[in-house]
């Protein structure tokens, strides 16, 4: 079985890395991307999905590969 589920719908797994982009930093889940800035979860995760631009003025990105490989 599989640790971490799909949302359902074809949406993001649950736990996908973010990057706080003004600080340069890459966080396992947007829930540690908004304690780290103090932030409110549901403002991250709206700005991750397009509906806000920012948060706190902060700007969030998904992370897809941290180690890119090279052909």
């Amino acid at each position: 079985m599989a640790r971490y589920r799909l949302g359902g719908r074809g949406r993001r797994p649950r736990h996908e890395m973010v990057r706080i982009i003004e600080l340069d930093e890459i966080f396992p889940s947007y829930h540690e991307a908004a304690d780290r800035i103090n932030g409110n979860r549901g403002c991250v995760y709206l700005c991750l999905q397009g509906m806000r631009a920012s948060h706190k003025g902060y700007t969030f990105e998904y992370v897809k590969d941290l180690y890119p490989i090279f052909d």
